[in-house]
């Protein structure tokens, strides 16, 4: 795989030292850097990807819903969140979206650069911010509908857009709900904007 990295952030001087840091472990990276959304998942669309690093604010979107749609689009890209507010509750998230690490902002540019090198390297990041092992992840096929989803669809609609049937996506939906911890899709999609607790 080429090490092509995807550093996806608003915030100019982020951007700038985890550049340094994949830098200082790859000289021959390829390294693209966006600021949304939309951004982002066009350039996922083109590029075989090493590594996405993530931060869950960018200019169009917030929260676990940034990590949702990027999953729901592509869940087989690494993905390392890099966040100012790692709390339970994004943690918790963000294990069951299928982030393979979170990462404090606050980290020096060695142990960002070491924490971008264990997971390119397939390795499980346990350090500085643990992924938790008992929050079930959500597999490929219920994350494909979290986009759908938060775009508001019925089961029904979400059905007719995947090529599904209606009870599929009701097996889904519920494994979604069960993995972030609600009881219902507002619960769901008020968790997923948020990035906090649905209440």
């Amino acid at each position: 795989m080429a090490n092509t990295f995807i550093v996806a952030d608003d915030h100019p001087i982020c951007s700038s030292m985890i550049t340094l840091a994949i830098r200082s472990r790859w000289d021959d990276a390829e390294i693209k850097t966006v600021t949304s959304l939309g951004a982002l998942l066009g350039l996922l669309d083109d590029e075989c990807t090493k590594l996405l690093i993530l931060d869950l604010n960018l200019d169009d979107s917030s929260g676990l819903r940034t990590l949702a749609m990027v999953r729901g689009h592509h869940p087989d890209v690494p993905v390392l969140v890099f966040s100012a507010n790692a709390n339970d509750e994004l943690i918790r998230g963000a294990r069951a979206l299928g982030a393979d690490g979170i990462l404090s902002k606050e980290l020096t540019r060695e142990d960002l650069a070491l924490a971008i090198q264990t997971i390119s390297e397939g390795r499980g990041l346990a350090q500085p911010i643990d992924m938790r092992d008992d929050v079930p992840r959500i597999p490929a096929g219920p994350l494909r509908v979290l986009p759908l989803l938060l775009e508001g669809l019925s089961n029904q609609g979400i059905a007719d857009k995947l090529g599904l049937t209606q009870d599929t996506i009701k097996k889904h939906v519920a494994t979604v709900l069960k993995a972030l911890g609600v009881k219902s899709r507002g619960q769901a999609i008020i968790k997923l904007q948020s990035g906090g607790n649905p209440e």
